[in-house]
């Protein structure tokens, strides 16, 4: 029983020390990313859990399309160092939904920047950031 206990502190504890500094990094990185000056409201959130953290932004509103969004995350990202992977439609439950999700990774951590789409009233756009050992391989190239 003893065993098990110091177990669970050694594994349990410094999981949750190391997801804590991984959220501080996460939004240390999202912070450094400027939402556009498009009117749009913002807001922020971030929490972890002991094997992971994420950090992110949304925005509901504004009067930027979808083209003109791209262009404004792809040169901020871009200038803040992440590097674009790819981009896919942004789907709820299997359904393509209309908008889009496009995936930067930065050293271990990785960004989703995410368009609604026409359909959805409850928020325009959001930035994630999330700790990603993939990207360690995948965005250094």
């Amino acid at each position: 029983m003893a065993a098990a206990v110091a177990l669970w502190y050694v594994y349990g504890t410094g999981n949750v020390e190391r997801a804590e500094v991984r959220q501080g990094a996460a939004e240390s990185e999202l912070k450094k990313i400027l939402f556009p000056p498009d009117g749009g409201t913002v807001s922020l959130g971030s929490y972890h859990r002991p094997d992971n953290a994420l950090a992110s932004a949304s925005s509901i509103g504004g009067r930027f399309n979808l083209r003109e969004l791209k262009t404004y995350f792809d040169a901020e990202l871009g200038k803040n160092g992440w590097v674009f992977i790819s981009e896919k439609p942004l789907e709820d439950w299997g359904s393509n939904v209309g908008g889009l999700v496009r995936r930067y990774c930065k050293g271990p951590l990785s960004a989703a920047w995410q368009y609604a789409g026409p359909k959805n009233a409850e928020w325009t756009y959001a930035l994630s950031v999330t700790w990603d050992e993939k990207c360690i391989t995948v965005g250094n190239r």
